[in-house]
């Protein structure tokens, strides 16, 4: 019984995505309107807004943490997700589930007029319901993961007290364009006037045009620039240094536990710790969401925080399961290591492949990894293909139950020939069946809807893991 009413909650939610074949939709005007209709628009909470290319999940997830280890109510608005539609939707204080936010939608379904609720998109149905969830959950603090671009995604609709935007680089190019300095005016659409936007990309001054589109942005929309590099750096010896204008200058030791993180993480981990650094200081933020506590200074309470960072009683956002991961998959005869990474673009599987050539797994001298792959048709596969050929062998591609997975005709002529398989259980079936010959860890990189599917195979679902099983994990065939 349990298990059918679990399997009718899903249904219910999931007829969000079925009854919007029109996807993406630009524009902000929708959504103003219904936010207009709802009894709770005035009673938001402050918010971070995070978004970027790459980075902004982790980033958003690992700000959350803190939060929470600070003893704050805080809601993470996060997508896509893994496993469960409630994944989207978290508070540190409270655990949301699909039963949850069933009533929840229903309620938003009450208040909305049919015509203006019929005109909204997937992800602004997906805005509000969380924006409603929090505000009734009585969240003192909200952290916003931008779903696409900036300047017309649904989380706009917010002003938000801070933004970020982690990183730059081609991604929904059809929306978005192919230019540097096109991409960074969209994602910097979240910003707001004399208000802080932390800006995480390493390689601004790399990137044609990027530089410039960053300087125009801020002149034009006069948001207060706090820049990677040169307000907050990682140093080589497992420290952060914040040296934020206004602010006492800190240089803070990173949790013995994230030093051996990949160097992504730890720059993301950088990034929300100076988000939360500058809130610390924020006396016009509601007296309810104060950060911080009385007889302790900012500097010594942030330490305080960082290394209350990973304890079994902190909640650990949804929205970091698959980065960097290693799975540890065991039967009763046998062990078996995937190392995963949700690489959905190619700047992500740039990423992945430079961790695992950290890690030793790989080189450029011929040294491979076995490996499984999967994406969806509009991203960019045959170039995401081209690097994950150079170094995994063999490559096992598989299809994902997302209506946008791959195909074989979207493979290009060189890639014709590598073996496809319909679903990960066949995939995984021929490299169970064959491990033998390849006993060291696999790889397996993709969208986020593949690897769902993946850590939906093996049970692993997110919102049950400590931080220890999420980075390190370590699973029960």
């Amino acid at each position: 019984m349990k298990a059918r009413a679990l399997q009718q909650q899903e249904s219910a939610l999931y007829e969000l995505f079925a009854k919007r074949p029109e996807g993406i939709k630009p524009g902000l005007a929708r959504i103003h309107a219904a936010l207009a209709c709802v009894s709770w628009a005035g009673a938001i909470p402050p918010v971070i807004t995070i978004g970027g290319t790459n980075g902004k999940g982790t980033t958003a997830g690992m700000l959350w943490h803190l939060l929470a280890a600070a003893g704050l109510r805080a809601g993470l608005f996060s997508s896509p997700h893994l496993c469960r539609f409630s994944e989207r939707i978290q508070c540190t204080h409270r655990q949301i589930n699909d039963e949850i936010l069933l009533k929840e939608l229903g309620d938003l379904q009450r208040e909305l007029p049919q015509e203006i609720y019929e005109s909204l998109s997937f992800f602004e149905v997906n805005t509000l319901l969380a924006l409603q969830t929090f505000i009734r959950s009585d969240c003192q603090l909200l952290v916003l993961e931008v779903g696409l671009g900036g300047r017309w995604d649904a989380c706009n609709i917010v002003d938000s007290v801070a933004a970020v935007v982690t990183s730059i680089d081609r991604d929904h190019v059809e929306y978005l364009g192919s230019s540097y300095g096109g991409i960074g005016a969209e994602k910097l659409g979240i910003a707001r006037p004399q208000r802080p936007l932390f800006w995480g990309e390493r390689y601004t001054d790399a990137k044609a045009g990027l530089r410039e589109s960053l300087e125009t942005q801020q002149r034009a929309r006069e948001f207060v620039l706090y820049e990677r590099g040169k307000h907050f750096a990682l140093n080589g010896e497992g420290s952060l240094g914040i040296s934020l204008p206004d602010l006492p200058q800190l240089t803070l030791k990173l949790p013995t536990f994230f030093r051996g993180f990949p160097l992504l993480l730890q720059e993301n981990f950088a990034l929300s710790l100076s988000v939360f650094y500058w809130l610390l200081f924020q006396e016009k933020l509601s007296p309810d969401c104060r950060l911080g506590e009385e007889g302790i200074s900012p500097e010594t309470f942030i330490q305080q925080v960082a290394a209350r960072c990973g304890a079994a009683n902190i909640p650990w956002a949804a929205s970091l399961v698959g980065r960097f991961q290693r799975l540890r998959v065991r039967d009763s005869s046998a062990s078996f290591e995937l190392i995963s990474d949700v690489s959905h673009n190619p700047a992500g599987i740039g990423e992945f492949i430079l961790y695992l050539k950290a890690q030793g797994l790989i080189n450029d001298q011929g040294l491979k990894i076995p490996g499984f792959f999967s994406c969806l048709y509009d991203k960019e596969v045959e170039e995401m293909l081209d690097e994950v050929s150079r170094y995994f062998s063999p490559l096992l591609l598989f299809q994902s139950a997302n209506p946008r997975s791959f195909s074989r005709q979207h493979l290009a002529a060189p890639y014709q020939q590598l073996p496809l398989f319909a679903d990960f259980s066949k995939a995984w079936h021929y490299a169970y069946t064959n491990w033998h010959a390849y006993p060291q860890p696999w790889a397996l990189c993709g969208s986020v809807a593949a690897l769902g599917e993946v850590f939906s195979y093996f049970r692993a679902f997110p919102p049950q893991r400590s931080y220890q099983q999420i980075l390190h994990g370590s699973f029960a065939l």
